[in-house]
């Protein structure tokens, strides 16, 4: 058996430096393996992901149907325009409605036309809500998918809600987003961290917003605003991810139409970044294993 001496003097026998070399290929296997199971998570993801998706109140499903009597409103339970999207389910109070917008007006909001259209006469928040809700296919949404969308406000009651939230399978809302009428409260959100006022996104009263909420890992995401980063939060996964869009407006009173269009959910990134970066773990454990292999 050979030994050889250590920089502080000592001596290290052949045995231990094999144990060495047996430990750190033992750890260099560990972490490549965990990376590459992270980059098959990410492809058993891609698998079972929300398809790509969208649509727009322009579409044929909601234009052809404006013109009959059955439905001069428009849009109806169990419509499905676009692509990618599930079939709508509209839900109306007795105080409220929905329809498609602008197919007879001339208020193109900032010249987009037209818009799905959901109102509320009543002013008593929490007691009378109208919403439409709008499920995903093929899946949850996934790290690094996006839904987007174009949103408008009219008039809202003092204390209503007005808005949007993501929810589960169940349609437990996982994220939401709402402005309440005459507050100076610029946008709340309620997610996996509670509620948080005034994030910075004003009652743009007449002026469409472009939204956009970005998975960005299991449990966090980010909320963009027209281009910019408006919050970033927390959600719980617990009960399966987002599967759905919910718009609604919850006692916004005469003239609180929310108006909602260019829904969009985005392709699923690729893993390959997942394994690019398993490939330069592996690159550097074996640099580690060359410097080891020259010290001992």
């Amino acid at each position: 058996m050979f030994s050889q001496a250590c920089p502080n003097g000592g001596i290290v026998s052949g045995a231990a430096q094999q144990v060495r070399r047996k430990k750190i290929g033992v750890s260099n296997i560990l972490a490549l393996s965990a990376v590459v199971a992270m980059a098959a998570a990410g492809t058993s993801r891609m698998a079972h992901a929300a398809m790509m998706a969208s649509d727009n109140a322009g579409n044929s499903p909601y234009i052809a149907s404006v013109t009959t009597t059955v439905n001069p409103q428009g849009w109806l339970t169990g419509m499905n325009g676009g692509s990618g999207f599930g079939p709508w389910t509209l839900a109306d109070s007795s105080t409220g409605g929905d329809f498609i917008q602008g197919v007879a007006s001339t208020d193109t909001y900032n010249g987009i036309l037209p818009w799905f259209d959901i109102w509320d006469t009543s002013t008593a928040p929490n007691a009378n809500q109208t919403s439409a809700t709008r499920p995903f296919t093929g899946g949850a949404l996934a790290v690094g998918q996006s839904f987007s969308f174009d949103f408008v406000l009219n008039a809202g009651a003092t204390g209503c809600q007005l808005g949007f939230y993501l929810g589960d399978s169940g349609n437990n809302p996982l994220f939401k987003f709402y402005q309440t009428g005459n507050s100076p409260i610029n946008g709340i959100v309620v997610d996996g961290s509670g509620q948080t006022s005034g994030i910075g996104v004003p009652y743009n009263y007449h002026s469409f917003d472009h939204m956009v909420f970005t998975l960005t890992s299991p449990t966090t995401y980010n909320f963009d605003v027209n281009g910019s980063l408006a919050y970033s939060g927390s959600i719980s996964n617990a009960t399966g991810g987002i599967t759905q869009a919910t718009f609604f407006n919850n006692g916004g009173g005469g003239f609180s139409d929310v108006l909602f269009t260019n829904l969009a959910v985005s392709a699923v990134p690729a893993p390959s970044t997942l394994l690019i970066f398993a490939g330069g773990i592996g690159l550097a454990a074996m640099a580690l294993r060359r410097r080891v292999d020259a010290k001992v």
